[in-house]
């Protein structure tokens, strides 16, 4: 099971961090905030849903936030270039802009 998120200025009720499963990915691709889907085009020209995947596939962990039920942002973190070296990513819907730093903390 996931981890409910406390925040002691500003509550975030329902909100859980858990591992990612592969059924995570349906859906959010479409959903993702537009600042992700430019970046995304730009950095690789994947499609969302395609950028979703090979982030999952390849992360060495790779969590969801769900809120309410819903999963509304996924991060991981894939190998890197150097030994012993790994890049962070994380892809959100718009979610992340409603919570904004109540989440952060």
């Amino acid at each position: 099971m996931g981890t409910l998120l406390k925040c002691s200025r500003r509550p975030l009720p329902n909100v859980i961090i858990r591992k990612a499963k592969k059924k995570d990915l349906i859906g959010l691709g479409d959903r993702l905030r537009q600042e992700d889907k430019d970046e995304i085009a730009a950095g690789s020209g994947l499609t969302p849903q395609s950028a979703l995947y090979l982030g999952w596939k390849f992360s060495y962990d790779k969590y969801v936030v769900e809120a309410d039920g819903q999963v509304e942002m996924i991060f991981g973190a894939v190998p890197g270039n150097s030994p012993n070296s790994c890049v962070i990513w994380l892809l959100s819907s718009d979610w992340i802009s409603k919570v904004g730093f109540a989440f952060a903390k």
